[in-house]
């Protein structure tokens, strides 16, 4: 998101905003049948510089470039699902959710 300013230094490509302002960022969600509602999914930016000079070692709201260079392109990461139960469906095809592979939370 070009509006949240980058870090430089040590933590070039995280973001490094410098309060945050509302609303929070948000990102859209569907899913890939046709007919699936899409959501927005609010999240929070936190100053990367601050996060990575504390003594913790996970945060849930530091966030960064993906370097995927596609426009659109989103990475949750492991953080996004902290508090949420997930579940996923490999090499059965009988499996009672559905077609496997597959992941939901």
């Amino acid at each position: 998101d070009a509006s949240i300013p980058q870090c430089s230094g040590n933590y070039a490509g995280f973001y490094c905003p410098t309060a945050q302002t509302p609303p929070p960022p948000a990102a859209t969600m569907s899913g890939m049948q046709s007919g699936t509602p899409v959501i927005s999914v609010p999240f929070s930016v936190a100053n990367a510089d601050t996060l990575l000079s504390s003594n913790y070692a996970a945060f849930n709201d530091l966030a960064g470039t993906n370097g995927s260079g596609l426009s659109g392109d989103f990475d949750w990461g492991l953080p996004f699902f902290y508090g949420r139960n997930v579940y996923f469906g490999l090499y059965d095809p009988s499996a009672p959710a559905g077609t496997t592979p597959y992941y939901a939370y």
